[in-house]
């Protein structure tokens, strides 16, 4: 009976001396697994579990029924091969500037640091301890150079550079006072660039001929906006409002330049429509130039289609302007002179556009013929009212053109 519970017994202690073996190494595991992003539980559990071990030493026959003094030599020679590699990775990717990676073996010596409290574990002058202390240093310099590089690339607007070197800033190894101020530096910077972008749209409404560096500096704005949409440590930095408005800036800032592009085309379509061609084709130009410039980040539909219409009518003039007014019709002439519209013309003549030439002399001899026909009419006429009908030819030849009234004086003289 006695042989029995005995026998039950160390079945017993020898299966719960597998489970802490099993225990401590699957955690140890875990803790040195490079790919773990979170190592406290396993540390702990860790901790516990050799902490017990260790804590069974105290009874002799218990410790030996589990092969206890083996098992603690064997892990002695395997911490203390782990303690050599883990030095020498820090030492590596110290002297290899990959502070990202020297960060994560930081964590793993200090999830190790419980081994230092074991008499047994002496590993080093130092142990797992001091390979925290060394390296904790070293990432808290790096840290504080980070902080002063990260505030040099906020002040120039440098935001993915700003991210980059958010990496050398680790929340939890650092003084809190540099991760707020970049902080603070970094959510006014956000702002003020939304902010002075939204204004600078605002300030291209009817100017966008003077405005051209501002819709590149407008189109540099949204792409760098766009790329710090991308950036998690920024975004993850950053208080939640600066975040939301960053968000929204997209949507609201094409709103913005939709508006003003629209308003824009309105104001193209009036100028054909009261003959201000000049005035059309630079604005149409400015336009097409704004839209070009800021091709990468904003794009509409709308305002493209519209734009595309008003540029077909500019192409199209002569049929725009015959289709609008009907110049065989003289008695109309006093209604639409054609000789305001011919000084339009002209003034964009003398501007260098060269399709313009065979739009004025086409729509001169379209013109030419049509009175030329009226004048043949009255010649041929014995009406009534042929005297009226005089009367209206000569107050339409007032409303011609110089180059007709030159053509057409005589006639007009000879009216009887």
């Amino acid at each position: 009976m006695v042989d029995d519970m005995n026998s039950l017994l160390q079945k017993y202690i020898k299966e719960y001396g597998n489970f802490l073996y099993k225990e401590i190494d699957r955690n140890f595991k875990h803790i040195t697994n490079v790919n773990e992003t979170d190592i406290r539980q396993y540390s702990k559990d860790f901790d516990n579990y050799f902490q017990e071990l260790n804590s069974l030493n105290k009874y002799v026959n218990l410790f030996q029924c589990i092969s206890g003094d083996e098992k603690l030599e064997n892990y002695y020679r395997q911490f203390l091969n782990y303690h050599r590699f883990l030095d020498n990775q820090m030492e590596y990717f110290s002297m290899s500037s990959k502070y990202k990676e020297l960060k994560h073996l930081l964590v793993i010596a200090q999830s190790l640091t419980c081994l230092d409290r074991f008499s047994s574990f002496s590993l080093s002058d130092y142990g797992f301890r001091g390979l925290y202390k060394q390296y904790h240093l070293e990432i808290f310099r790096i840290s504080q150079d980070a902080h002063k590089l990260i505030i040099d690339y906020i002040s120039k607007g440098d935001y993915a550079y700003v991210d980059l070197a958010l990496a050398d800033i680790d929340e939890n190894l650092s003084n809190s006072k540099y991760l707020n101020q970049i902080k603070h530096d970094l959510e006014c910077s956000l702002n003020k660039l939304m902010k002075h972008t939204k204004s600078m749209a605002y300030w291209i409404e009817g100017n966008i001929s003077k405005e051209k560096n501002n819709i590149r500096l407008i189109n540099d704005n949204i792409e760098n906006i766009s790329i710090i949409l991308t950036k998690n440590r920024i975004m993850n930095l950053i208080d939640e409002k600066t975040r939301d408005n960053l968000r929204k800036f997209p949507h609201e800032i094409y709103q913005i330049l939709t508006k003003i592009f629209i308003h824009e085309v309105h104001s193209i379509d009036l100028f054909i429509h009261v003959n201000y061609y000049l005035e059309a084709e630079q604005s149409i130009e400015n336009l097409t130039h704004a839209l070009r410039e800021l091709s990468d980040n904003y794009k509409s539909n709308v305002v493209y289609e519209k734009k595309e219409q008003l540029q077909k009518r500019l192409n199209h003039l002569l049929d725009d302007i015959l289709q609008r007014y009907d110049f065989s019709d003289v008695e109309k002439y006093h209604v639409h002179p054609p000789k305001d519209i011919f000084e339009q013309l002209k003034r964009v003549l003398l501007s260098g556009n060269p399709k313009y030439v065979d739009i004025y002399k086409s729509l001169l001899e379209k013109i030419r013929v049509y009175f030329s026909l009226n004048l043949d009419k009255l010649g041929n006429d014995s009406s009534k009212d042929h005297v009226q009908k005089i009367l209206l030819l000569k107050n339409a030849f007032c409303f011609l053109p110089e180059e007709l009234k030159i053509l057409f004086q005589f006639h007009i003289d000879q009216l009887k």
